[in-house]
């Protein structure tokens, strides 16, 4: 726990900056590496190459981070569940040409921010 690191304070600054200027695709995808980077910081790749090997079910880094910040209580199931949101959405926004709505890319930011708070400051209540 504790405060963001610099460069994911800048990296939720930019994905604001890109929602305020109706660049939908790039909020996005930034909110899914504001997930990934906060994670990061309490899950390491070590950790996640050991869970993939223990299990025998391989799943891309920020999808089994994710996992383990449920299991260790760090998010939410919900949070965890809005995580896994987001990190689909960010993908499909990378494959598809349709630019996103701006409700849906609005919910995702917001939830990217309360995602980055429990992941840094503590759990949500």
């Amino acid at each position: 726990a504790g405060v963001a690191k610099p460069e994911v304070r800048a990296i939720l600054r930019e994905a604001t900056r890109a929602y305020l200027f109706k660049q939908m695709r790039s909020c996005v995808t930034l909110c899914r590496a504001l997930v990934e980077a906060a994670l990061k910081s309490r899950v390491t790749r070590e950790e996640v190459d050991v869970e993939n090997r223990r299990t025998g079910d391989y799943m891309g880094v920020l999808e089994r981070s994710i996992e383990i910040a449920v299991a260790r209580r760090i998010l939410s199931p919900a949070m965890g569940d809005q995580a896994n949101v987001i990190r689909r959405f960010g993908n499909k926004v990378l494959h598809d040409a349709r630019e996103p709505e701006p409700e849906h890319v609005w919910a995702a930011l917001l939830d990217t921010r309360a995602i980055v708070e429990a992941v840094y400051i503590g759990r949500e209540p």
